[in-house]
């Protein structure tokens, strides 16, 4: 049996990654969307009846909300690949996971890097990180983009080591 190496490669498809991206952005957008229910209540409650407090209870829900939005985000790519041996939802279905370059399962604080730095690339960037990650999916030899180089992380096809047991 062979022993993962340091800067063991990526998943040898990036497309397969492109996916896996978009099915966990699916997932994210869903609970943005039910995290969301109340502002647009507010919103709704602020445009029937004016008064001095509708605009400031607006802005104040919207804050709320967004906050709420990027916690869920980081929680989403942090909690359930800690417990699930680097799967996402979406890695889970495509039979990928998260490791660290040497091929173990990535600890609490990389789980972190990886989570904020897509947050914050997707946040100054408009959401045109994804359309960045996709080129730099496609170009590098590795197929690894900016939150796997910031965080020291590979989203690899290895089996979780459980299953290498068997």
């Amino acid at each position: 049996m062979e022993t993962a190496v340091n800067c063991l490669p990526a998943s040898s498809n990036p497309f397969k990654r492109m996916v896996i991206a978009l099915v966990d952005l699916g997932f994210v957008s869903l609970g943005y969307l039910i995290i969301s229910i109340p502002a647009l209540l507010v919103l709704f409650q602020a445009i029937r009846i004016e008064g001095p407090y509708s605009i400031f209870s607006t802005y104040l829900i919207s804050a709320i909300t967004g906050a709420a939005c990027v916690l869920f985000d980081i929680v989403y790519r942090v909690l359930i690949p800690l417990r699930f041996q680097g799967r996402t939802l979406g890695s889970a279905f495509f039979g990928s996971r998260i490791v660290t370059t040497e091929g173990e399962d990535p600890a609490l604080l990389p789980l972190l890097l990886r989570a904020v730095a897509l947050v914050f690339m997707v946040l100054f960037t408009v959401g045109l990180y994804y359309v960045a990650e996709a080129i730099c999916l496609y170009l590098s030899k590795r197929h690894i983009d900016m939150t796997d180089v910031v965080s020291g992380t590979v989203m690899s096809d290895l089996p979780i080591a459980k299953e290498e047991k068997k």
